[in-house]
């Protein structure tokens, strides 16, 4: 079965993460609010529904947005950006473990303590050879192997509560590692989430100088016409075959994410928007003519398409403008059907659609 790439069903939400990010990118830049991971997420929520309670307690905000009041619905609605349970309980822990350590530690020294004082003791008794009777040196004798014994099974408790230590330790290690996995990877196919990716945009504009590279999106097209007539199995299927397709185009250097349900982020390093466009336009290529296979009887099961947006950092002044131009860039894209690269270019006034007053997001999340 061949899917149709520009087919789409009417849905309330469709296309909802891309529009969302742009919106949110466009918002973020007329609002002069601080483009981090925590706020984009936060906005990315409101803006694209996922949360209505938070959209509800956004929509009270005076429109003279403060820092101090995004925080105050982070810390409610999205927590890991300030507190990860996992580490605090991680953290707590580890403490817990060092002070049971030191109590070992100091229970060992005084069990060496007491052993030398037996010893000590027992060693006095021997001194003077002409006062010691057979009964003596077999009490001495008794006394210094029974001090002995309780040394070393104390010395062997001592041992095994050092060995659960360590794989407590061990245990505490590997969910902290698994975490940090899951907090920053998309399970379905492996790569980079949309959080990780923000993360890495954030360093494209940290310094004076930003990073020579170049960003781009990419979303599969007529997504909900696959899932709608596949079923959401098939449609995550195809998800992983285009993610296979693309890793295979992308070098070691180049950074690949998942930016939402239908979308692929970029960052290709230090290569020129043509270059990137040639890239790009080889893999779309590849994902239009290879269909993805039936595991089971070999046979396909049908094709998507792809849109694209590009825009190099020479192009943009921030990490939410770069953001804004590449959605803008694939927008169009998408607005001539799909299948096609388009190059970010300067817009003219009135252009599109990201060109409104700058409370527009606001008013649209009431």
């Amino acid at each position: 079965m061949t899917t149709n790439p520009n087919a789409r069903t009417k849905s309330p939400r469709s296309n909802s993460a891309p529009t969302a990010m742009a919106k949110v990118a466009a918002f973020m830049q007329r609002m002069n609010i601080e483009c981090t991971p925590a706020n984009f997420e936060l906005l990315f929520a409101v803006v694209s529904g996922q949360n209505e309670e938070l959209r509800a307690e956004f929509g009270q905000l005076n429109r003279n947005i403060k820092q101090h009041d995004l925080d105050i619905l982070i810390r409610k609605h999205i927590p890991h950006h300030v507190e990860d349970d996992v580490a605090s309980e991680s953290i707590d822990t580890v403490g817990d473990e060092l002070t049971k350590f030191m109590d070992l530690v100091k229970s060992e020294s005084s069990s060496l303590e007491k052993f030398d004082i037996v010893l000590k003791q027992q060693t006095q008794t021997l001194a003077d050879p002409a006062n010691v009777s057979p009964e003596k040196l077999k009490s001495t004798i008794s006394n210094i192997s029974a001090a002995t014994e309780q040394k070393m099974e104390e010395g062997r408790k001592i041992k095994e509560a050092v060995s659960a230590q360590v794989q407590r330790l061990d245990k505490v290690a590997t969910e902290l590692s698994n975490f940090k996995q899951q907090k920053f990877t998309d399970p379905l196919t492996g790569l980079p989430n949309r959080r990780a990716f923000n993360k890495e945009m954030l360093a494209i504009y940290a310094n004076e100088q930003p990073k020579a590279c170049t960003m781009v999106m990419i979303e599969i097209d007529a997504f909900n016409h696959v899932k709608d007539n596949l079923g959401p199995l098939i449609a995550d299927k195809f998800i992983v075959h285009v993610s296979n397709i693309v890793k295979e185009s992308c070098s070691a250097k180049d950074y690949l994410a998942r930016a939402s349900d239908t979308q692929f982020a970029f960052i290709f390093d230090s290569i020129s928007e043509k270059s990137v466009e040639s890239i790009v336009n080889k893999f779309r290529h590849a994902i239009a003519k290879t269909p993805l296979m039936n595991a089971t009887n070999g046979k396909p099961i049908g094709n998507v398409t792809i849109s694209g947006g590009i825009c190099g950092s020479n192009t943009a002044t921030s990490t939410g403008d770069i953001l804004a131009k590449t959605e803008a860039a694939l927008e169009l894209s998408k607005k001539k059907k799909g299948n096609q690269v388009t190059l970010y270019e300067e817009r003219k006034s009135g252009d599109t659609d990201l060109e409104r007053n700058a409370w527009s997001l606001y008013n649209e999340t009431g």
